[in-house]
């Protein structure tokens, strides 16, 4: 019912009558239009135009239950079976359920006065403001297959029919012939020239181009066979002709009856012009399989993939009123605004910016073999996807300008999932963070997109496409605010970021205070580490002067035991001597005794000296300075040596290796300076551990002195002492007047110590 004048009254517009319906809810949206929810289905009636949509229609049921209009202006309808939406789509189809006469097109064209005209085969669909009227065989179409359309100055119709060309005045089919009577063949193309002349191509029986003015051909030319001829188009820069063949995607300037010039492109051999145009500056535009072909001013260049084309297979293209490119392709209709065309002819390698829209948006595409777009005055562009006619205002585009919000959903913290609460506090050791989001717009939401950036570990904006979800790892203690923002499915961003704060714990040991315990911990290790390295140098030192030392009292010792003694004995000989003046056998005797003694001395005093070098550098080997030592000290007692290694020498320390030198020195020297030795060997076993072993045969030491030394002697307790600071067993074994055996062992652990750095 409505209410006019204080009067209700039954509503009824076109097939709307309230009387026979069970109307079940209502609903006006923003553009004053009303929605008619009843038990026979939905009605949509927008001023003196009505719609109706059942469950044949794809409604989900014919008991429409509810209505409502969300935000975006979307219009949901609840029936017994489910939810439906409606939205404005900024392309509009036309197919045979508004009226066409079948679900197939081949051509269109657009008149001056608004209408566009559509073909099946052999009808001509006219559609207008009024609605769609349709002219067939039975109104006098004198053919099968209509092939091209064209509106002549005068505003007749051009109609290639089969393998002729009509002129439609009115509904009268006039036909255009040739000279001679005969047909003109069956017409692929035709254009109006500058000069407001009729262009037509012919394909069959041969390629022609025939000129006609006031429907009579003034002129007709054959075109060559090589290379083919598919479409033609003309303007100020001339006529050009889109080539098939090897030529396939490529143009040709046609003029004084001839080909002048051919523009090549870049392509596949499936390729060709399907679309030929020459827009009002001369530019020349083709489309093709690879790419929009242009030619302006003798330059080429091919818009494609590389530039930014979501796909590359064009069927047509066509410029709006307003310089716009518009490319209708396997992939949906594409806008190039004007300056982005002209940035494009500067930089053919430029990614250009353009406007996308598939069929979410209704521009459903496919192939059709004539021509695919049309323009009429209104300033309406149209297109046909072969079973249907689309078509778009690019003055009025249906758009989504309502700005998406945010929300975020719920937050799962080590596989643990919460609800999303403003200052939300995590447990510690967050491994792995998982942030779900959604947006408020219900339009297309697969083409919501997000960006989002965590505020405490990212200064830069993640694109997040149309993922839903932000995962993180491994986040440090502290605090985050999660900051998103959302574009809709019209290209706008929400101004307002959604903001969503969060703590993550410590952990015990990411506390200040473990921390500054840490720190007095590790400053307490440093002193102790410094105080233990300062009692290991003092140790270090200690041994050194203990060391040096120790080779003072040895040194002291041998100078007692041989040298003092040998200068004692001598000067006792000469005190002897210089109280016997007359006896010359006598003072000779002390004479030669003394040289032996003074040469005695020399010799100890050089083994004295020789004790204090340094017995091997760090690479030197044992054996060989052992050798030394036993053939300098065999001067004093002439003695057989025999010295031997076996095993492989293993690295000693210097430390190491100078005990081992003057603990075998000594028993060396032992050997040949007091023992009076006569043949001595020397054996160094390098094996698990370092033996080694010096013999002699000499006089042998007694018990007593060997375990106690002899007094006043301090070599056989020096041994002992080098071999206990350096962590040896050291065993000697004599017997008076049947040689000595002393044998010296190394621990492998002592060795390996010996190479460590203090």
């Amino acid at each position: 019912m409505q209410l006019k004048a204080g009067v209700l009254a039954t509503v009824r517009i076109g097939g709307f009558d309230g009387a026979t319906l069970s109307v079940t809810s209502l609903l006006v949206d923003r553009s004053r239009a009303i929605w008619v929810g009843t038990k026979q289905g939905l009605w949509h009636i927008a001023e003196d135009k009505v719609d109706r949509y059942t469950s044949g229609d794809g409604l989900t049921s014919d008991d429409v239950k509810s209505l409502f209009e969300d935000r975006e202006g979307n219009v949901w309808v609840a029936t017994t079976n489910g939810l439906d939406m409606f939205r404005s789509l900024p392309v509009v189809r036309i197919g045979k359920r508004e009226g066409l006469s079948e679900d197939h097109v081949d051509t269109i064209m657009g008149s001056r006065n608004n209408e566009l005209w559509a073909t099946d085969g052999n009808t001509i669909n006219i559609v207008g403001p009024a609605g769609v009227r349709s002219i067939g065989v039975e109104d006098g179409v004198p053919g099968q297959q209509i092939t091209s359309l064209l509106e002549d100055p005068a505003g007749s119709v051009w109609v290639g029919v089969d393998n002729g060309l009509y002129v439609l005045d009115g509904h009268d089919f006039r036909e255009v012939k040739r000279g001679d009577g005969r047909q003109i063949g069956r017409v692929a193309s035709m254009a109006r020239d500058v000069d407001e002349s009729i262009l037509a191509l012919t394909l069959t029986p041969e390629r022609r181009l025939f000129r006609f003015r006031n429907s009579r051909v003034i002129d007709e030319a054959v075109l060559p066979d090589s290379p083919p001829v598919r479409t033609l188009a003309a303007g100020s820069s001339g006529i050009w002709l889109g080539l098939l063949g090897r030529f396939s995607g490529d143009f040709a300037k046609y003029e004084d009856r001839a080909l002048k010039e051919v523009v090549t492109f870049e392509h596949s051999p499936e390729s060709f012009v399907q679309r030929l145009t020459v827009e009002s500056d001369g530019s020349v535009y083709g489309s093709t399989r690879i790419g929009l072909a242009a030619w302006r001013n003798g330059r080429k260049q091919m818009l494609t993939k590389r530039n930014g084309l979501p796909c590359a297979y064009l069927y047509t293209h066509i410029f709006d009123e307003h310089g716009d490119l518009w490319l209708f392709a396997e992939c949906g209709l594409m806008q190039v605004a004007r300056d982005e065309v002209e940035a494009w002819w500067r930089d053919s390698e430029r990614v250009v910016k353009l406007r996308h829209l598939d069929p979410i948006d209704g521009a459903h595409s496919g192939y059709v073999p004539f021509v695919a777009s049309a323009k009429t005055s209104d300033g309406r562009l149209w297109f046909t996807d072969s079973t249907s006619v689309l078509t778009i205002d690019p003055n009025h585009i249906a758009a989504n300008d309502v700005p998406a919000k945010v929300i975020v959903e719920r937050i799962t913290a080590n596989g643990k999932t919460r609800s999303a609460k403003s200052g939300l506090r995590l447990g510690p050791l967050l491994r792995n963070l998982q942030i779900d989001y959604t947006a408020t717009s219900l339009a297309v939401p697969q083409r919501v997109q997000f960006r989002y950036k965590l505020q405490g570990k990212e200064e830069e904006w993640t694109d997040a496409g149309t993922r839903r979800q932000a995962f993180y790892n491994d986040l440090d203690p502290g605090s985050y605010t999660f900051q998103i923002s959302a574009c809709n499915s019209g290209g706008v961003w929400n101004p307002a970021i959604a903001e969503f704060p969060f703590v993550v714990a410590p952990a015990w040991y990411q506390t200040t205070l473990s921390h500054v315990v840490a720190l007095i911990l590790a400053m307490a290790a440093i002193c102790a580490l410094y105080v233990a390295r300062v009692r290991q140098i003092k140790r270090a030192m200690h041994f050194r002067f203990s060391e040096r030392l120790e080779e003072r009292n040895r040194i002291a010792r041998e100078l007692h035991d041989t040298l003092l003694q040998t200068i004692q004995g001598s000067k006792m000989v000469a005190d002897g001597v210089l109280h016997e003046h007359g006896d010359r056998d006598r003072l000779r005797w002390a004479l030669e005794k003394l040289s032996e003694w003074l040469e005695r001395a020399v010799r100890e005093v050089r083994a004295a000296v020789d004790s204090l070098r340094v017995p091997v550098e760090e690479r030197d080997d044992l054996t060989e300075a052992f050798r030394r030592a036993a053939a300098e000290l065999s001067g004093v007692q002439p003695t057989e040596i025999s010295l031997s290694t076996e095993g492989t020498p293993a690295e000693l320390g210097p430390a190491l290796r100078s005990e081992l030198y003057r603990i075998g020195y000594e028993a060396i020297r032992n050997a040949c300076a007091h023992a009076q030795a006569k043949k001595l060997t020397i054996r160094l076993v390098y094996g698990k551990d370092f033996e080694l072993v010096v013999t002699d045969d000499g006089s042998g030491i007694d018990e007593d002195t060997r375990a106690q030394g002899k007094p006043g002697h301090f070599g056989l307790r020096g041994m002992r002492e080098r071999a206990s600071r350096i962590g040896a067993s050291l065993s000697i074994r004599s017997t008076v007047g049947a040689g000595t055996s002393v044998h010296l062992i190394v621990p492998r652990r002592e060795i390996s110590r010996s190479r460590s750095p203090l």
